[in-house]
């Protein structure tokens, strides 16, 4: 949130988010917390897209860091072997997430420490998890394609359950 900086609010709106996450907030309690915080300090209110924006990009990046943390907890049992990216494939959706949709691989390749979603603001991709079944009609793991050569949006070049939640948090703030 750009100028929250110098108000003092990034920390208090990061712990906002991180209580929303926790105890299963609504936007609206979320927003009504920034807004007191905010009338507390004599600034005016944010323009509720913006709120919703946020609120939106840091629950889905809770959401998807605990997804991950649970498909390294499957794969450790045998029961996932790779996962795949999907991108929502209509008019909205960005060159970049489009070019991975599809794209497929081990848990273990470096491309998932970069594209685990959410990879921009109003991102709407997902990963889904592949059996071993799966994989081996796939041809297996040594079949998984090369990744594109595309990055995610600035800001987004990590995945949530690597401990960058913490850190994305605080950055998708500013």
């Amino acid at each position: 949130m750009a100028g929250e900086a110098a108000t003092g609010l990034v920390q208090e709106i990061q712990g906002l988010v991180e209580e929303a996450v926790r105890e299963g907030k609504t936007l609206e309690e979320f927003a009504e917390g920034v807004e007191a915080a905010r009338a507390a300090r004599g600034l005016p209110s944010l323009d509720p897209a913006r709120l919703e924006t946020i609120f939106r990009t840091n629950v889905l990046a809770a959401y998807s860091g605990g997804q991950w943390t649970r498909a390294k907890g499957l794969e450790a049992e045998g029961r996932v072997a790779a996962a795949e990216y999907v991108a929502v494939r209509d008019d909205r959706v960005r060159e970049t997430h489009l070019a991975m949709d599809g794209w497929w691989g081990p848990l273990d390749s470096p491309t998932w420490q970069t594209w685990w979603p959410p990879n921009g603001w109003k991102c709407r991709c997902q990963v889904r998890l592949l059996s071993p079944e799966e994989v081996e009609a796939r041809g297996g793991i040594a079949a998984a394609p090369a990744p594109p050569a595309v990055a995610p949006d600035e800001g987004f070049e990590g995945n949530p359950g690597i401990g960058l939640w913490t850190l994305a948090a605080g950055s998708l703030l500013v």
